[in-house]
């Protein structure tokens, strides 16, 4: 099977000269060496930094500190789970992202994701993330290990072996043969009712294969922003029922002009059932 590349692999850090190279043996060279060795490294290292998108947080997440205790292995994820655990936060944006935890751009995907929700603590953003074997090294205990890196409670992920997950949001997305390497976000009231999941309401990737104005590794900014916007927006305009509207509209009245307790909660209680989307004015 042949499977989609990357748009933005690691390049090579340039090799670092040789100390004979430097300067002619004498007595006065001897002693300039160890600053010439300082500044060289230290021009190899940022010129690999500037020109490396996928650098500095995929290298050290891929490398788990010596003698830290191994990660709590996680728990298997079939597309039945995912489709549960995304309904269930419906009212909620959702961030869901399809990596493979052993690839440097998936490790760089996934620290993005971990920065977006530092960004935003609000308990309105949820994260989905579906961990699937797609090289040789993405195995159960390396998706626990990339997993251990961003730790937040609105986090819920797994491991997806069969990679059933995968197949399904390649019909969704247009991608061939797998969806992998893959973050979409999903307004509130969006649910994934039949058996394939629902269009994003916005995504990017870092595939060769897909629309290049949306690689994640070259404007990560912009998933962040995309996040941003969907919060921002009041929670009247996120509101959508799936009802006709006369009938949605009807009911939105009545529980907006409610006066006594009792009155609000029974039409708050109406409009929850018609629409689906708890209301928390």
């Amino acid at each position: 099977m042949v499977l989609s590349g990357h748009s933005c692999p690691l390049k090579e850090v340039p090799p670092v000269r040789r100390l004979g190279s430097l300067l002619p043996i004498s007595l006065l060279s001897i002693s300039l060496f160890p600053a010439a060795v300082l500044l060289t490294l230290g021009w190899t290292s940022a010129s690999a930094v500037a020109q490396d998108c996928c650098h500095a947080s995929a290298r050290q997440a891929a490398h788990p500190a010596a003698g830290a205790s191994a990660p709590a292995p996680l728990q298997l994820l079939s597309s039945g789970d995912l489709r549960r655990e995304f309904n269930a936060a419906r009212q909620k944006i959702r961030i869901v992202a399809l990596l493979p935890p052993a690839r440097a751009e998936c490790q760089l995907g996934h620290a993005v994701v971990g920065r977006v929700l530092q960004k935003f603590p609000s308990p309105r953003l949820q994260a989905l993330l579906v961990w699937e074997p797609m090289r040789v090294g993405d195995t159960p205990v390396t998706a626990a290990e990339q997993a251990d890196t961003v730790r937040d409670a609105r986090i819920a992920q797994g491991w997806n072996g069969s990679r059933d997950v995968g197949k399904l949001f390649e019909a969704t997305l247009d991608l061939h043969p797998i969806a992998w390497d893959v973050y979409l976000i999903y307004r509130p009231g969006i649910l994934w009712e039949g058996e394939q999941p629902p269009p994003p309401t916005f995504w990017m990737h870092q595939l060769d294969d897909a629309d290049p104005s949306l690689l994640l590794c070259a404007n990560s900014t912009r998933f962040s922003s995309e996040v941003g916007k969907l919060l921002n927006r009041p929670i009247d305009r996120l509101w959508l029922p799936r009802v006709p509207c006369e009938v949605a509209n009807k009911m939105w009245s009545r529980y907006r002009k409610g006066n006594g307790s009792t009155r609000v909660d029974r039409y708050r209680n109406e409009a929850r059932a018609l629409s689906e989307v708890i209301l928390d004015h």
